[in-house]
């Protein structure tokens, strides 16, 4: 028999959700600029505040709650920042020239979307390679020698490929003018027949070593997200995923019983994947209900194939009782109560099961 939890204890969220973010500082001052009313949309739509932190070289964003669903909000921004961040980053291009005063009047008069940024005796623009590549046919004689890098990103953002490569190689793109299909999305460099990687499904080209060190990070199309092959988490092995079948319904769902889930993970010792290898860390044992509906049947299964590649849980620092070195949940929500609505992580929340396989999808398991 069980023994039923405090009031208190059951108004606590039972699951942490990252809401921060690691990503690049000059693509994050060049987003602020030039899609500054995109990110406002975005935080007025998930009633969340975006709070910034410099971190060597790098910016942490932290997306906190202005509304009682508090991971639900953040999951949403930051979703939506991740898109976004990833459609730019992409697709961009910095290079330094030096600092006169009329190149900088020139460029912000003729080139709104390019961003300035002034480093020391020098300027950094960061735009796509089209307004960066008219800018710098538009400069003066004297801004030729500038200095080339491209932006390079992968769809896990708290890590970056290696800079991009020199000018002489970017000069002579543009001079012969080579189509898109023939550009690497990554380095932004042509791709040579003999160093071609196409992928099987989308059909998008890389750099062979590109797209190699991009599938290390995440085995996913850095251009589109496709998956290819199986996402592996860092949920600590030896856990069990169990279930049965109550006659009891669901808010929401009063024409079907419910499909109570077990999940257990004992203790054990962090692997390298984690926070802190070496340690031990404290498991869990929590449930979860999904209404025993085709749909939920469905959703059933795909939790499943996502608890066998370790996605469920990771190991962290718990929100609740900010103990470290713990099993917390990943970012695949789960329904821990049958009733209290979306705010208690319970029923009715009609919209659930469409969110949990979208969640599900951009891991590749649908």
């Amino acid at each position: 028999s069980s023994v039923k939890a405090s009031p208190v204890i059951q108004r606590k969220p039972p699951f942490h959700y990252d809401r921060s973010i690691l990503v690049d500082k000059f693509i994050m001052n060049y987003i602020e600029k030039i899609y500054s009313c995109e990110l406002h949309k975005m935080s007025q739509d998930c009633s969340v505040s975006i709070i910034k932190e410099n971190i060597a070289g790098m910016v942490k964003l932290d997306f906190l709650s202005q509304s009682k669903r508090t991971d639900f909000a953040c999951f949403c921004a930051k979703e939506r920042f991740t898109t976004l961040y990833q459609r730019i980053a992409t697709n961009l291009e910095s290079k330094k020239i030096r600092k006169e005063d009329e190149a900088i009047h020139f460029l912000s008069q003729e080139f709104p979307k390019i961003f300035i940024e002034l480093e020391n005796d020098f300027l950094r623009l960061i735009g796509s390679p089209f307004d960066i590549g008219k800018a710098e046919r538009s400069l003066l004689t004297g801004f030729q020698d500038a200095s080339y890098k491209s932006f390079s990103t992968v769809l896990n953002l708290n890590k970056s490929m290696p800079a991009g490569r020199p000018a002489s190689s970017v000069s002579e793109k543009k001079k012969k003018n080579i189509s898109k299909d023939n550009l690497c999305p990554i380095c932004l460099d042509e791709i040579s027949d003999s160093n071609r990687e196409t992928l099987g499904s989308c059909k998008h080209s890389f750099c062979k070593e590109c797209i190699k060190k991009s599938f290390s990070l995440k085995p996913a199309c850095p251009v589109c997200g496709v998956i290819y092959g199986k996402l592996k988490g860092t949920q600590p092995k030896g856990g069990t995923m169990t279930f049965s079948r109550s006659t009891k319904s669901l808010p929401g769902y009063e024409n079907y019983g419910t499909i109570i889930i077990t999940y257990v993970i004992p203790d054990g010792i962090q692997g390298p994947e984690h926070p802190h290898s070496g340690q031990k860390y404290y498991g869990t044992r929590r449930k979860a209900y999904l209404p025993d509906s085709p749909e939920g049947n469905k959703v059933l299964q795909l939790l499943k194939r996502a608890f066998d590649q370790q996605l469920i849980f990771t190991v962290g620092r718990s929100t609740t009782t900010d103990q470290s070195n713990v099993v917390t949940w990943n970012d695949i929500h789960h329904k821990t109560r049958p009733h209290g609505g979306p705010t208690e992580y319970g029923y009715p929340d009609p919209g659930y099961l469409k969110r949990v396989q979208e969640e599900l999808k951009a891991k590749g398991i649908y």
